[in-house]
């Protein structure tokens, strides 16, 4: 067997650059190359590799207990002005007004707290939602295991429904189509074979490839794991994401804003408190003025405003299905003057709708349309988002209508035909 090393830097190094030469070898020579068979790895050498790569797991950013996330909120400069003024008059025998702001604080505190916790479970909901298994050949056999327990070399069977779960070159396929929508914006499946690929240099273009976190639409195909976890195009990004996000434009102007207010404040405490003491007045009757003083300039219902305003904003948004995890978000995103979007599918609601149907001489046709949804109502195959956009469109009577015969979608005709029969007339749609 060829060092350990050398493998690793074929399959699973993320900076190697090798993906695309290895695609371009026919499969004997690919199999041959990342020292695997159809017959899959065993057991002894999915562990020895499993050892040597890691984990098929993306990076995920680093998970705080909740009581330092709830620390977290106490560390904006307005907010660590009113501590420290509570603090002050606490020691001075004034407990009430310490323990208004002590309890200002803390509702500011709770409720952006308890909206990002929230969130933060209704997102790990979702992501259990996602399938944890995979079909993988070892040992001459069929077996389910966990996704995470994927290495190089491995041998998977994907069908209609599955999710890639690793990068891997394909070696068989039938009518195998996937969608890599989640990667590239493109809306429509894109086929994928067994072929080698002739340009290596646009991952976009290779036809025999498949990424990890993409869908199959149709078809089954059978595939060699090379990339897993960190070393996969998802994982890339993903790594992205886990890294510290930068500030929003809305939490840089408070700090600035917070900054501003501190500033200002000890100036005029240090101030007031020396004039006064100069003036020969009780020291701590100067102390507890200068406390007033603080409190009365610090906007101290600013945080609970926020707080109940950007909470109000994430309840809204939460009715129509959008997650919010950070509330500084919301004010961030309403301050957006342009959003540019590459194309339909990466943010719009990625499905195709009939706005139209029309002749040759663009003038709107029911014939038009009804041959549309005889074709679309009577294939057996599986519909495309054409065929779901054509049946949604609008409601058209065909009882009337049987079918006869099909011709299934080829690659040669590029195209699905339906015959059907109204009474005597037999009508072909394609």
């Amino acid at each position: 067997m060829a060092n350990k090393q050398e493998q690793k830097k074929l399959t699973n190094n993320p900076e190697a650059g090798n993906a695309g030469e290895m695609l371009t070898l026919s499969t004997d020579e690919f199999l041959t190359k990342i020292e695997t068979s159809t017959t899959g790895l065993s057991s002894e050498e999915a562990a020895k590799r499993l050892e040597t790569y890691g984990t098929n797991e993306v990076a995920r950013g680093k998970k705080r207990s909740g009581i330092v996330e709830f620390l977290l909120h106490f560390r904006s400069p307005v907010t660590l002005i009113l501590i420290i003024s509570a603090i002050i008059s606490g020691f001075a025998g004034d407990w009430r007004d310490a323990g208004i702001i002590i309890i200002i604080v803390l509702v500011s505190a709770v409720l952006d707290f308890t909206q990002e916790y929230r969130a933060g479970k209704a997102a790990e909901a979702l992501a259990k939602r996602v399938a944890t298994t995979a079909t993988v050949t070892r040992d001459g056999a069929k077996q389910d295991i966990a996704i995470s327990g994927l290495v190089p070399g491995d041998i998977i069977q994907l069908t209609a429904g599955d999710i890639a779960p690793a990068d891997a070159r394909v070696i068989a396929a039938k009518d195998f189509f996937i969608d890599q929508s989640a990667l590239t914006g493109e809306s429509f499946p894109v086929e994928k074979t067994a072929d080698p690929i002739t340009d290596k240099a646009d991952s976009t273009k290779w036809n025999n490839y498949l990424f990890m976190g993409t869908s199959v639409t149709a078809g089954s195909a059978t595939a060699v794991i090379v990339k897993t976890g960190g070393a996969t195009e998802y994982g890339e990004i993903a790594k992205k994401n886990a890294e510290r996000k930068p500030e929003t434009e809305f939490e840089t102007g408070l700090r600035r804003f917070g900054y501003l207010i501190m500033q200002v404040t000890f100036i005029l405490i240090i101030a007031v408190f020396f004039i006064n003491t100069l003036e020969k007045h009780n020291i701590m009757s100067s102390l507890l003025f200068s406390v007033v003083l603080a409190v009365g300039l610090t906007p101290g219902l600013l945080p609970v405003i926020l707080s109940i305003n950007l909470s109000r904003g994430a309840t809204a948004m939460s009715k129509k299905g959008v997650i919010v995890k950070r509330l500084a978000a919301i004010q961030n995103f309403g301050s957006m003057d342009v959003l540019c979007s590459d194309k339909t599918g990466t943010l719009t609601e990625n499905r195709v709708e009939v706005i139209r149907h029309v002749d040759l001489d663009d003038k709107e046709s029911d014939k038009v349309f009804l041959f549309s949804i005889l074709n679309s109502r009577f294939q057996t195959g599986l519909r495309s988002p054409m065929d779901e956009a054509i049946l949604k469109h609008e409601e058209v009577n065909t009882d009337q209508y049987q079918k006869v015969d099909e011709i299934p979608f080829d690659f040669i005709r590029k195209r699905l035909s339906v015959v059907v029969k109204n009474n005597q007339d037999c009508i072909i749609t394609v």
